[in-house]
C-alpha cells in the first residue's frame, strides 16, 4: 500500500517570501494579459496565452492561504499584494 502524503506547511517560507511570489505572479500575469492583447497571433493561440494568465493570477490569489494568519483576500490583485508587501519589509 502507498504511503499518503500529509500536505504540512514548510514554516521555514516566509510570508514576505510567499508575498514576493505573488507580486511576480501578478506582474507576469499583467504582462502576458498586455502582450497578448497586442501582438498579431492567432485567435487560438490567444486564448492560450490568456488561459495561462488566468492560472497565474489564480495561483497568486491562492497564496493568502499559506500565510501565517490565512487570508483569502491578501493578493486579490497586484496593488493589494504591494500594499501587503510593504507591510511586511518586501520593496525596502
Amino acid at each position: 500500500m502507498a504511503k499518503r502524503r500529509s500536505k504540512k506547511r514548510n514554516y521555514l517560507t516566509m510570508d514576505v517570501e510567499l508575498a514576493e511570489l505573488a507580486y511576480v505572479l501578478h506582474g507576469n500575469a499583467n504582462r502576458l494579459r498586455s502582450t497578448a492583447a497586442h501582438i498579431n497571433i492567432t485567435a487560438a493561440f490567444r486564448m492560450q496565452l490568456l488561459r495561462m494568465e488566468q492560472r497565474m493570477a489564480k495561483l497568486a490569489r491562492s497564496l493568502g492561504i499559506e500565510l501565517d494568519q490565512p487570508n483569502e483576500d491578501a493578493f486579490l490583485s497586484k496593488e493589494c499584494t504591494e500594499k501587503l508587501g510593504d507591510q511586511l519589509g518586501l520593496f525596502r
